[in-house]
C-alpha cells in the first residue's frame, strides 16, 4: 500500500525542468560526443562536467530533450537516439547504459 496524504495537505510541486539534475551527471567526462546522423547530416552534441548536453548552441538536461530539438520538436526517445563511443571504442545507443543497470 502507498503513502496517503492528510486531506489538505499540500503535496511538494515537481521540479522544473530547469532545476532538474541532468540525467547523464556522473556518467561521462567534460567533452564526450554523442552522436547521430539524422537526415544525412552529422550532429554531434556534447556533455559537459554537469551532465548537461550541448547542441546547436543550446544546452539540455536530458538526452530526448536534445534530441527533440534535432528533430524539430517531435517527441523522442533520447536514449535510442544519441549514440556514444563505449568501451571497446564502438558506437554504441546511449540506452545500452541504462541496461547494464
Amino acid at each position: 500500500a502507498g503513502k496517503r496524504r492528510k486531506r489538505g495537505a499540500a503535496k511538494k510541486p515537481a521540479a522544473s525542468r530547469k532545476e532538474r539534475k541532468p540525467v547523464l551527471s556522473g556518467l561521462f567526462q567534460a567533452g564526450t560526443e554523442l552522436r547521430k546522423t539524422f537526415k544525412g547530416r552529422e550532429c554531434v552534441a556534447t556533455v559537459a562536467s554537469d551532465g548537461r548536453i550541448s547542441f546547436g548552441g543550446r544546452t539540455f538536461n536530458s538526452p530526448s530533450l536534445a534530441a527533440n530539438y534535432v528533430r524539430g520538436g517531435k517527441h523522442t526517445n533520447g536514449w535510442k537516439f544519441w549514440n556514444y563511443r563505449n568501451e571497446r571504442g564502438e558506437w554504441a545507443p546511449l540506452d545500452e547504459l541504462r541496461k547494464r543497470g
